[in-house]
């Protein structure tokens, strides 16, 4: 919106400085044509570098966030029959990624206790794959397969 506001200022500014120098078509000076037209453009510029500013503090926010764990797995699918809330945050935690969680039918298995088991943080620490299937073998088992594309 500024770049627009902007871009019609500089012609409404040429626009008039053309005017003044070819002739004296109306009377005023040269800071009169232009007064309107200039403060749009002080304006337009100031509020664009006041928002790139913020835009670039943000960003420097993020990629200090996200420096300490390199994304290396883009998508998780997780296949359980116990309640998936817990290990889906814990996927979530340890890599970063989404997680779509598939039932499992006709499996009862017991409840997984809240928390990364240190098998799954190591078999996660490894993989670099677009998407992984984690499968939930109950008592803090699960398998890591990394799937191709």
């Amino acid at each position: 919106l500024s770049a627009a506001v902007a871009l019609v200022a500089l012609l409404v500014i040429g626009y008039r400085l053309f005017e003044y120098v070819l002739a004296e078509v109306t009377g005023g000076s040269l800071v009169d044509r232009i007064r309107a037209p200039l403060g749009l453009l002080v304006a337009a510029g100031l509020a664009a570098g006041y928002h790139f500013a913020v835009w670039r503090q943000d960003r420097a926010r993020q990629t200090a966030a996200g420096a300490g764990r390199p994304r290396t797995i883009g998508h998780i699918i997780l296949v359980t029959a116990s309640d998936p809330d817990p290990l889906r945050r814990t996927l979530e935690e340890l890599t970063g990624a989404g997680v779509t969680v598939w039932r499992r039918a006709g499996v009862v298995l017991p409840a997984a206790t809240p928390g990364a088991s240190p098998g799954l943080a190591e078999a996660l620490a490894g993989i670099r794959a677009r998407r992984v299937l984690v499968v939930d073998g109950g008592a803090g088992a699960a398998e890591v397969i990394a799937l191709r594309d």
